[in-house]
């Protein structure tokens, strides 16, 4: 079962404003932090563990501003997430740990409703992914003590109250397309929105080659590195070692080509990365064979059961007694 494991909000006055989560969260699970801030961005956000990236930055609603962040869950363990501010600020923090592999921020967009309204509505852009996580946040910039409702296939997320209602939902959407959120409220007011969509990645690549061929001094040598998951394209690049003198590597294809010419065995670690910047690495090596005495044998000195012709006899060592 995947989706809304645990959340949490708050409001609070001053220049780092922080909430934490009621219980552990799971390593590798989704944690989203909705922000609703008179007239201020955030400068930063920190929970001491993890590393948390933009995924939506709404436009100023009635001299407010919607931010949505994220992050994936590196540990185990109960963060308090703490948002620094340029100045003293009124904020409304709102917090979700959501599992099922999310990861990934794709598409967000944001509303500003300037006439008095009931409903709220915000749409992502189109997603190509069959399941997405989409998480959305509402403020009512002049109302207080509005009762929200969240729309259909939304599970309903905090509310705070300190002047402005904030509200956020959450939900999973299968099939791609638009991502669309809705509320709705008691009394007409003036309303903002901001949605993130989130998707699970495709993981980290991994390098399926495991070994290469052997190749042979002055002839033409071809071979093709292989890596499967991630998200391609991917891009090839040796980090230690080296391959053997006038081998290279085509970064883009992962071929490894041209004519050796220096005969031993080379060693060395080839990356791959993805189109997310996620990596994986190999130990490989290719073994080439040296060139003697016309033919070509194993560069360890054996010289495949060939061997040479005694040496004649010098003319003074016949014996002409027999003649």
């Amino acid at each position: 079962m995947s989706g809304i494991v645990q959340q949490n909000s708050g409001t609070t006055t001053g220049t780092s404003i922080a909430v934490a989560f009621n219980n552990p969260v799971a390593k590798n699970n989704l944690i989203i932090v909705g922000i609703f801030a008179p007239n201020t961005n955030p400068n930063s956000i920190t929970d001491g563990t993890n590393t948390y990236f933009i995924a939506s930055d709404g436009p100023g609603v009635g001299g407010f501003e919607f931010n949505v962040y994220y992050a994936k869950a590196s540990a185990n363990g109960t963060p308090t997430i703490t948002v620094n501010f340029p100045t003293s600020t009124v904020a409304h923090l709102h917090i979700f740990e959501v599992s099922g592999g999310y990861d990934t921020a794709e598409q967000f967009g944001s509303n500003y409703q300037s006439s008095n309204t009931e409903n709220g509505t915000v749409s992502s852009g189109s997603t190509t992914h069959a399941k997405s996580f989409v998480f959305a946040l509402f403020g009512d910039v002049f109302g207080s003590g509005v009762t929200w409702t969240p729309g259909a296939g939304f599970t309903a997320g905090q509310t705070t109250d300190n002047n402005n209602v904030v509200f956020s939902e959450g939900g999973e959407i299968t099939g791609a397309g638009v991502q669309t959120a809705t509320a709705s409220q008691n009394f007409s007011s003036v309303i903002g929105s901001v949605i993130a969509t989130f998707y699970p990645s495709a993981g980290s690549p991994t390098i399926t080659t495991t070994g290469l061929p052997n190749a042979s001094q002055v002839q033409a040598y071809s071979a093709t590195l292989a890596a499967t998951g991630g998200t391609p394209p991917y891009s090839w690049a040796i980090i230690s070692g080296s391959l053997p003198p006038g081998l290279t590597l085509n970064s883009s294809t992962g071929v490894i080509s041209g004519t050796p010419t220096g005969a031993g065995t080379y060693s060395f670690t080839v990356q791959v990365t993805d189109a997310t910047s996620a990596t994986a690495t190999a130990s490989l090596s290719i073994t080439v064979a040296v060139l003697l005495g016309g033919g070509y044998w194993a560069n360890q000195g054996r010289q495949a059961d060939k061997k040479p012709s005694p040496a004649p006899k010098p003319f003074y060592d016949v014996d002409f007694s027999k003649y």
